[in-house]
């Protein structure tokens, strides 16, 4: 029998055990799907596919007819349940060769036709999650991000531009603004190990950021949050002790800016001679970190000393001194 995709074949059989002890025709349907994984019906299995599922997913299963709906629900969950994060991490895994099949063609799987029973599911594993402040961006750690294949992540109180980890570059990832909150979703074809960066959010901020929702590899791991993060914008400016002070080799100049500003902040020796320019750039409100390794702006290692550090910001202006000692 040779078969294409879409086409639906028909299967006429007699039941010779009915209540009654008559034989009895009996149809069913079926849609051929070929090959499994291929989201975007042009008869590949693609990386395409993979953004395609992500794609769907966040619009809430609008994005995909049903038919490819079906091709690319590849994990062992009925067809009727929908796709996820999950089948977008199996698309990349079988494009790339860490799996010969997918689950759906696998005995245990609940739509394979000939299937067993499987076992009750497991309790999620859990993951504990973090959300840091950077320089412009929040970030959100993990303890340990070992089979963190898929995601799909619920934040609420911000809003901005998705970037996976360094570590998790080669991943794909989509976000979507909700009422709920920013939605991300994302998709890798293999981990990174132990604890690290999943993502970082560029953008802006409300006064409390809270992650409400984290689910990985379609539930099988859950994700809990450590603590919320208050983003309450600076009232005042201001330039605080570095940390540490005295310091070797190098040492960190913490300022606070309560509104965007034009930010120079240099480093000058006891006569006042200018050492190293640290920032001389546009920056937006908020708190901001500054490293200074105790060499010049020519690269060159400054002797032990007393040191003095200047903050300008519009009209601000305020300076502090640190002590190098080797």
């Amino acid at each position: 029998m040779n078969t294409a995709e879409e086409d639906i074949l028909t299967a006429t059989y007699d039941d010779v055990v009915t209540l009654v002890g008559d034989q009895t025709d009996r149809t069913a349907a079926d849609d051929v799907i070929n090959p499994w994984g291929d989201a975007d019906d042009n008869e590949q299995l693609q990386a395409f596919d993979a953004a395609q599922v992500l794609l769907d997913v966040l619009s809430s299963g609008t994005f995909l007819t049903d038919l490819e709906r079906r091709s690319a629900n590849v994990d062992i969950d009925p067809v009727g349940t929908g796709i996820n994060t999950f089948d977008a991490s199996l698309v990349l895994q079988k494009r790339v060769g860490f799996i010969v099949s997918f689950p759906v063609q696998d005995p245990i799987s609940s739509n394979h036709p000939q299937g067993v029973v499987p076992a009750p599911k497991a309790r999620p594993d859990q993951r504990l999650l973090s959300l840091q402040v950077g320089d412009g961006y929040l970030s959100l750690f993990a303890d340990e991000r070992g089979d963190l294949l898929a995601g799909d992540l619920t934040l609420t109180g911000l809003h901005g531009r998705v970037e996976m980890g360094a570590d998790l570059s080669s991943y794909l990832s989509a976000s979507r603004q909700t009422e709920e909150g920013l939605r991300i979703v994302f998709a890798g074809a293999q981990a990174a190990n132990g604890p690290g960066e999943l993502l970082r959010v560029y953008g802006s901020a409300a006064s409390a950021i809270e992650l409400t929702e984290a689910a990985f590899n379609n539930g099988e791991i859950t994700g809990t949050a450590a603590d919320l993060i208050s983003m309450v914008t600076p009232a005042t400016f201001a330039l605080h002790p570095n940390m540490p002070n005295p310091f070797n080799p190098e040492t960190t100049i913490h300022f606070e800016l309560p509104q965007a500003a034009e930010v120079k902040l240099e480093v000058f020796d006891i006569l006042g001679q200018k050492v190293r320019t640290l920032v001389a750039q546009p920056l937006h409100a908020g708190t901001h970190d500054a490293i200074w390794d105790g060499h010049n702006d020519a690269g060159v290692q400054v002797g032990n000393g007393i040191y003095l550090y200047r903050l300008q910001a519009n009209n601000f202006v305020q300076m502090r001194r640190m002590l190098l000692l080797k």
